[in-house]
């Protein structure tokens, strides 16, 4: 769409995220004006007055007109944003570690789904897991924004049930090898 700026989250005081966003002044105006009006004025500055074009775009851009009146009429601005995120990244979930770094994971993951995003050996001695400084299952669905912490212990090792708790195909994979390679062991013994 044209527009562009560096955002990134840094870890703050008491373990806030914090969202920082860097931009030029030109960037600023096209996110407090809107980019559908930045595209209009280009237009219509190209020569698009009166033309077809710009009734186009203006058609085009409908949909953002509506969206941007209707953060105007919301009562809670942060619940409206919270909406729009849901409705933009339903596919995925977007989830820290402790140490700050941003995982993305297909929405419905577990904590045992990001244990074995972040390393196999991680997923195969995962014992437990802390969801925002708070101790969940092994099968607690990860929410955006959330930070993960993983407990391993090097006794843990993965279970047939396992299978029923995550959601990628990375963690499923990894989990039946191991079953499998485990199996094989017991077979020759």
């Amino acid at each position: 769409n044209g527009y562009r700026s560096l955002h990134t989250t840094i870890i703050g005081p008491h373990k806030r995220r914090i969202e920082v966003q860097i931009r030029t002044r030109d960037m600023h105006d096209v996110a407090e004006s809107g980019i559908a009006a930045h595209f209009l004025y280009k237009e219509k500055n190209n020569g698009g007055i009166g033309g077809n074009k710009a009734s186009d775009e203006s058609t085009r851009f409908a949909w953002l007109r509506e969206l941007v009146n209707e953060v105007r009429r919301q009562s809670d601005p942060i619940e409206f944003v919270n909406a729009v995120k849901e409705d933009l990244f339903l596919k995925e979930v977007l989830v820290f570690s402790p140490g700050g770094d941003l995982y993305a994971l297909p929405r419905g993951s577990s904590v045992l789904d990001f244990a074995f995003k972040v390393h196999s050996d991680l997923g195969y001695h995962c014992a437990g897991a802390k969801v925002n400084g708070k101790m969940v299952s092994l099968k607690h669905q990860i929410k955006n924004g959330d930070m993960i912490e993983i407990l391993e212990s090097i006794h843990q090792t993965p279970k047939r049930e396992w299978l029923q708790y995550v959601r990628t195909s990375k963690a499923k994979n990894r989990i039946r090898a191991w079953l499998k390679r485990r199996q094989r062991e017991h077979s020759i013994v």
